[in-house]
């Protein structure tokens, strides 16, 4: 897919703007996101506001991420057991696969730590890392979860933040582990 797709970048802070950005050429272990839906948070604002990380502006922001397959390398496919046109959800954090951290499955403090919306500038390519656009770059070492359709994309997109936070705080503060019993309560 070759051309021209638009995202807000932060440009500097308190300022959006609309950025006309190429396409990337996807490689076999890459994808390309036609984001449906992006969820705006905390952090998002932080960033705006110069609280977080102001040395990485110009950035696009969005790590909230829901979308629809648009292009797909053959590994890719493979991998994440996906084809063009499937929608998924996508987890902010990039595993680099090698570090102990992912090694144990806890690829949210990797090492080399990178994810989408708060850790890559607009001038490392291919440039399209967060999702407040029209298209979001699929790297290597991302993690995908398709979505049914049936799912109402308010609910969706906040399937990898939100309610995942909630049951990684659960396991991790609570110390629960998969067979304990819970009472939610309220």
């Amino acid at each position: 897919m070759k051309g021209k797709q638009t995202s807000m970048v932060l440009e500097e802070i308190g300022s959006l703007a609309a950025r006309e950005l190429d396409i990337p050429t996807i490689q076999s272990d890459e994808a390309l996101l036609r984001v449906e839906m992006t969820g705006v948070c905390r952090t998002d604002a932080s960033f705006y506001q110069g609280k977080t990380r102001p040395h990485l502006i110009p950035l696009i922001l969005g790590h909230e991420i829901l979308g629809h397959i648009a292009e797909i390398g053959k590994e890719a496919a493979r991998g994440y057991q996906v084809r063009e046109g499937d929608r998924v959800v996508v987890e902010s954090s990039i595993r680099c696969g090698r570090c102990p951290y992912c090694e144990q499955g806890n690829y949210q403090l990797c090492d080399n730590h990178r994810s989408y919306g708060t850790s890559m500038t607009l001038s490392t390519p291919p440039h399209l890392w967060g999702a407040y656009g029209e298209y979001l770059y699929i790297a290597p070492g991302s993690v995908l979860h398709p979505i049914s359709e049936s799912v109402p994309a308010e609910a969706a997109v906040l399937a990898c933040s939100v309610v995942a936070d909630g049951i990684q705080w659960v396991r991790d503060m609570g110390q629960v582990q998969p067979g304990h019993t819970v009472l939610i309560q309220g």
